[in-house]
């Protein structure tokens, strides 16, 4: 991959390419390797993950088809980091007590899962905002709707799930994986179709 990533940076005399696919590469190291292994280490391990995974393979895919990156592309992409980020942090919650019992510092390790709700709450906004601005730039109201929709469901959810959480209820990984993580997905393939639509 790195090496594809260099000749088409060659290819393309654009060093964003292979600089993105080194990006790439560290962001993976850092999270996963140790002495550094950002996944134990709480909100930066969710920011390292989201740029590994959504941010620069994005940037590096963009660069190798265009130079320039658009205002509201970079938007959208913000948004999507900033999302993926947050589902860390959320997805951090039912896996709390194993987390703990292996050392990890987690976030809902570090803050609770209540804490690590709000935390993620925080960042589902944020990056909401950012893809709804990108999104009503590149191709307007139905664009936004169609690519946000899927997002705005899953930020509801988290809230829904933070209250329920505050009021002593459980957290199952099943009952997340089954029942809110489709609407990732959905949303996930809505971006896609916008983008080819616009």
């Amino acid at each position: 991959g790195l090496a594809l990533a260099l000749a088409v940076s060659v290819h393309t005399g654009r060093i964003t390419v292979a600089l993105a696919a080194v990006g790439v590469l560290l962001a993976h190291v850092l999270y996963n390797v140790e002495p550094v292994r950002l996944k134990s280490r709480g909100l930066p391990g969710a920011v390292a993950f989201a740029c590994g995974v959504v941010a620069l393979p994005s940037l590096l895919t963009h660069a190798a088809v265009r130079s320039g990156l658009l205002w509201p592309t970079t938007l959208v992409l913000a948004g999507l980091t900033v999302l993926a980020a947050a589902r860390v942090v959320w997805w951090s919650v039912p896996d709390r007590d194993a987390d703990a019992a292996a050392g990890q510092r987690t976030t809902s390790v570090r803050r609770g899962s209540v804490g690590a709700l709000r935390v993620a709450c925080v960042l589902l906004a944020l990056g909401l905002a950012a893809l709804v601005w990108g999104l009503w730039w590149l191709g307007g109201p139905i664009a936004t709707v169609v690519g946000a929709a899927g997002h705005a469901v899953f930020v509801g959810s988290a809230v829904v799930l933070t209250h329920r959480v505050s009021a002593g209820e459980p957290v199952s990984s099943t009952w997340l994986r089954r029942t809110v993580m489709p609407v990732v997905l959905a949303a996930d393939v809505a971006i896609v179709a916008v983008a080819l639509a616009t």
